[in-house]
């Protein structure tokens, strides 16, 4: 890469960040040398006036970044966390929750807001909310193609007056004063999207939008700014806006708050870690979360966990259930630890990295085995689960969640016609006679579902309060998402998740790094509420028990 360093200043410091074989750069400028920190650094102003008169000298691009001074702490005063708001219009006999109230009444004071509340508090009634307090003529909701039907489901049961709805479908664009489309379909309707200016515009797990250069993010938030949905007010839904990487962000910032992060280098040099290797760039690490984080709730975000709102929902535990060891498992148990280990002495750990990004021929032969061996622990597995889950149903319906679809035909096998089944390859349409068959025929006991199925399972917390994480992911946040099918709005009593594991596994392992990615997000996310409750510091990385 060309010739390029950067200089970032956090207070009264300056620190050069620079290739290696640049070192002599930011020294012949008069930066001193931080061993701990490996970095150069200076408190002097005129210093850093020498090094950028000596980078453009050299003909060196200097990218600039400076931390803002936001006020970091308690906010117990944030709108969003009132235990009271004002009243907003209502279909009868429905009510908000209080923490509801909070969240409409704070997107109602902007244009654009991020509503990222912990998955099951509503962020699909606060949206609608929105449009009950402030009444449009015209909304344009976005979604994955799952959540359509549910789109139009919560807007005939909450808006509180009548706008016809539409949904958008293969090259049928609908002319209702609402219209409901799924992502992947935006590039093939640009002229309709964009022949009127909406009142609003409603992005459903917007944590899709991740990629600025993904064709789906441009259809709305446009080409670097350009060419974006036309709207008065945008609402951004999601319950894991990051899941371990604060550059996941960007895009969504860059269109809600322009004035703020309207440079990527600048966001990136300070809040994911952004530093100079020696033939690139990396800036997948994160940094300044705190500040990142107060800057989002002062300027655009609705964050609450359930724990802020205990009072208002029931309350969620997890246990680890360790499984007896069949011959079967401990035979596939130790070749799956043999083949974990032979990875990760190759320097390539799955569980830390949670992509195969950048993995060689090799390290892809290796996690391809791994795979294997994996899918054969977890069927070695079903046999002594059975027997707890079995003791289980008698008293009560339990949900399932795997990751590979032999393991799910295996429990289906097994329980036959007491349990029901969710997969990635069932259609959105069928979803719901699923749901309605676990939920209203109580001979079926068991559900089993796939984790990462975030859409169309909304009922099942009415009937089921008890969940099996029998095969475990490698991301926190969709662990956590599958959790939260069971714990939010609708469900009326403590949710209980039990984790199953095999005696010397590797299923520890990825629980434990789990629980580091997700620490990572609730940094950023979460700290200030959790200073408000009365901690001190940030909860360190750990399990997630």
């Amino acid at each position: 890469m060309a010739k390029v360093l950067a200089i970032v200043q956090v207070g009264d410091e300056w620190e050069c960040r620079c290739r290696k074989q640049d070192k002599e750069i930011p020294r012949f400028a008069g930066f001193q040398w931080d061993s701990g920190r490996k970095s150069w650094f200076t408190f002097d102003s005129s210093k850093v006036q020498d090094l950028r008169a000596l980078c453009g000298r050299r003909q060196i691009k200097v990218r600039e970044a400076k931390l803002p001074d936001v006020q970091i702490g308690p906010w117990k005063g944030h709108p969003s966390l009132a235990q009271d708001g004002p009243e907003f219009p209502i279909p009868p006999e429905l009510a908000y929750f209080p923490f509801q109230k909070g969240g409409i009444s704070y997107a109602l004071d902007r244009e654009n807001t991020l509503i990222a509340d912990e998955m099951g508090l509503g962020k699909t009634v606060q949206a609608i909310g929105v449009m009950n307090a402030d009444p449009i003529e015209t909304a344009l909701i976005l979604c994955p193609a799952s959540l359509k039907v549910q789109w139009e489901r919560a807007l005939d049961e909450w808006l509180n007056y009548y706008r016809s709805v539409g949904i958008a479908s293969g090259p049928r664009w609908p002319t209702t004063h609402i219209v409901i489309a799924n992502y992947d379909i935006l590039k093939n309707h640009h002229d309709n999207i964009r022949s009127k200016t909406w009142d609003v515009v409603i992005a459903d797990e917007c944590q899709y939008l991740k990629n600025p250069k993904a064709k789906r993010t441009m259809a709305v938030y446009g080409d670097n700014g350009k060419d974006s949905i036309p709207c008065k007010r945008f609402l951004g839904l999601t319950g894991t806006p990051v899941d371990s990487r604060p550059i996941d962000l960007f895009a969504t910032l860059r269109y809600m708050l322009p004035q703020t992060f309207y440079s990527w280098w600048e966001y990136t040099l300070l809040y994911c870690d952004g530093h100079f290797r020696q033939w690139d760039y990396k800036y997948s690490g994160s940094s300044n979360m705190r500040t990142l984080g107060a800057i989002l709730r002062q300027e655009v975000m609705v964050r609450r966990l359930k724990t802020h709102v205990l009072s208002q929902l029931p309350s969620k535990r997890r246990e680890i259930v360790e499984l007896e060891a069949t011959p079967e498992a401990i035979k596939a148990v130790k070749e799956e630890v043999t083949l974990y280990e032979q990875a990760s002495s190759a320097s390539f750990n799955l569980a830390e990295t949670g992509d195969i990004v950048g993995a060689n021929d090799a390290q892809l032969k290796a996690l391809s085995q791994i795979s294997k061996a994996r899918i054969q622990t977890a069927l070695a597995k079903v046999k002594p689960a059975l027997e707890v889950i079995r003791d289980w149903i008698a008293g009560e319906k339990v949900v399932i969640v795997c990751y590979h679809r032999k393991v799910m035909d295996a429990f289906q096998k097994a329980f036959g016609d007491a349990s029901v089944s969710i997969h990635g390859g069932v259609p959105s349409e069928f979803r719901s006679q699923v749901v309605d068959q676990f939920v209203k025929d109580e001979s079926k006991r068991v559900f089993i579902m796939q984790v990462g199925i975030s859409a169309g399972l909304d009922g099942i917390q009415k009937v089921c309060n008890h969940g099996v994480f029998f095969e475990f992911d490698w991301r926190s946040g969709v662990m956590l998402q599958a959790e939260d099918r069971l714990w939010r709005i609708g469900q009326l009593q403590g949710v209980l998740w039990s984790y199953f594991v095999l005696p010397s596994s590797i299923d520890q392992k990825f629980l434990q790094v789990n629980g580091q990615k997700a620490w990572v997000a609730s940094s950023i996310l979460d700290d200030p509420a959790r200073e408000a409750a009365g901690e001190d510091s940030p909860a360190q990385p750990g399990h997630l028990f």
